[in-house]
């Protein structure tokens, strides 16, 4: 039974999400760690496939791709309206999306992390839950007691943004990831409390 939930998240120094509905850096490594990790139901699988020096992946890592075993996804509405339609819903994912009211032409929209929460803990098949945005439903999440880890890729630049990350709620701490950027300029980071 799966009652926990993970926050995926990329920002810039200045805690920048996005800007105009949409992400204002093209990061292919970015892109393919969001998608590794939640695609991939062994997250350690993930992480260790990755150098914490040059965030690099391993050369040849293939990861397990869902079978028995599936990830979920959570996004707000706005979010889900950002993804090109090809990619709506994000494949080899269980999608799921939160609204204020209920959007009967979006499928799986529920108005609260707890409903979603409940469906996905009586489907035995959803290994990993993410929160993979927007603003308003990371603020949402970072409250919640379902909370589990959070993964941020910080990037070492200031974007143009108009959409932020709400501030942690509570105490947290890194537990995987380089400390500092060194001669990167982006770095992968797990926070737990």
């Amino acid at each position: 039974m799966n009652n926990k939930f993970h926050i995926i998240v990329a920002m810039d120094l200045n805690k920048g999400i996005g800007k105009n509905n949409s992400i204002p850096w093209k990061i292919k490594e970015d892109m393919a760690y969001f998608k590794n990790m939640t695609v991939c139901p062994n997250l350690y699988e993930v992480w260790n496939a990755y150098k914490t020096d040059t965030m690099e992946m391993l050369s040849g890592t293939k990861f397990t791709q869902p079978g028995v075993e599936i990830n979920a996804v959570i996004m707000g509405r706005k979010t889900w309206e950002s993804l090109p339609p090809k990619f709506r819903p994000l494949p080899n994912r269980k999608n799921f999306v939160l609204s204020r009211t209920a959007q009967p032409e979006i499928p799986n929209c529920y108005t609260s992390i707890d409903e979603i929460m409940e469906v996905i803990s009586r489907d035995e098949s959803i290994k990993n839950t993410f929160v993979i945005g927007g603003a308003q439903i990371y603020e949402e999440a970072l409250k919640h007691p379902a909370l589990d880890k959070i993964f941020i890729t910080q990037i070492a630049e200031v974007y143009d943004c108009d959409t932020f990350f709400p501030e942690l709620v509570g105490t947290y701490h890194v537990t995987w990831g380089p400390k500092d950027f060194k001669d990167l300029k982006f770095k992968f980071t797990m926070y737990e409390k």
